[in-house]
């Protein structure tokens, strides 16, 4: 038995003769499958020196870190506090989901989607981006100025702009979330608003480099950074063009973390602090600066007493 295509191994210390594995090796449970099994009871590891595999939630900002394991097995816990959202107040305010390559999408199929608002007219105003305006291959979703008000994909080269998608639909100031689902699928682009189809096109060019995925701004080291007046909420980002049945899981608010293909799903329900908890699983945590948590409005029955008592409600409906 033998690892493929010449992958390094990942010993330990090759260099000092410590040839046990890391966590991360390819030879764990890759040995002889009729071979005696190791002694935590897996599978064979290829090498002198078996990895002894302990799983849990090896994520340090999980309610549940286990300090203890060495494989993660998708248990990690991170908080749920209530429903809240993100609110941007236009000057300075933004998340930074870091450099993962993750984000960085060449030309592979991917989907963005996410709720949000405007708390103003006629302005540009930045909702996600990645090297906006400086980076080769940059990105960024936006909202126009110049009385359309519509929302703008568009990716280029330093300050050069080629545009991918343009909404049929207008944005403006108003309290209520709207939901946008921007997804690529072999080249071909297709922008959902509350999820119905708003506009199609294609664009061939890669989305890729070293600068953070950004929130509520174009780009903060921008002289133009076009911060967001308004809110966000449940932005997830796959690897993927998600079908319909997850289009229908995000209109309607459901959790995703069922779901494989998530790169990045921030809930925004920890409703304090600066950390934007990524609950894919996947360790893409972000930092929140500035923005100001915001409870949302829940509407039901708050009444224990009622049968259809709402646990969830914040506002009695009546």
């Amino acid at each position: 038995y033998s690892i493929s295509n010449n992958q390094d191994p990942l010993f330990l210390d090759p260099e000092n003769d410590d040839f046990s594995l890391q966590s991360t090796s390819p030879c764990i449970d890759a040995g002889d499958p009729s071979s005696e099994l190791d002694p935590d009871g897996t599978r064979a590891d290829m090498g002198a020196y078996p990895f002894f595999q302990i799983s849990g939630c090896t994520d340090e900002l999980a309610e549940n870190f286990n300090e203890g394991a060495n494989i993660a097995d998708g248990s990690c816990e991170y908080p749920v506090n209530g429903d809240y959202s993100l609110s941007f107040d236009g000057d300075g305010d933004w998340v930074d989901l870091g450099t993962s390559d993750d984000f960085n999408f060449g030309t592979d199929d991917f989907t963005i989607s996410m709720w949000f608002s405007f708390n103003d007219n006629d302005t540009w105003q930045g909702l996600i981006g990645k090297g906006y305006f400086l980076e080769d291959n940059h990105f960024t979703i936006r909202r126009m100025d110049g009385g359309s008000n519509n929302i703008k994909a568009s990716s280029g080269s330093g300050t050069s702009e080629d545009i991918i998608i343009t909404s049929e639909s207008s944005f403006y100031s108003s309290d209520e979330l709207n939901n946008l689902v921007l997804k690529r699928e072999d080249n071909v682009f297709s922008l959902y608003i509350n999820g119905e189809l708003d506009a199609q096109s294609f664009y061939d060019g890669s989305i890729s480099n070293p600068a953070s995925l950004v929130l509520g701004i174009g780009n903060p080291e921008a002289s133009n950074s076009e911060d967001l007046f308004g809110k966000l909420d449940e932005v997830s980002i796959w690897s993927k063009s998600i079908n319909d049945i997850e289009m229908e899981y995000i209109v309607n608010k459901d959790d995703l973390t069922e779901f494989d293909d998530l790169l990045g799903y921030y809930m925004f329900n920890s409703g304090t602090g600066d950390i934007a908890y990524d609950y894919s699983g996947n360790g893409n945590h972000g930092t929140v600066y500035s923005a100001t948590w915001i409870e949302n409005q829940v509407l039901g029955c708050t009444d224990e007493l009622a049968c259809n008592y709402n646990p969830n409600a914040n506002e009695d409906d009546g």
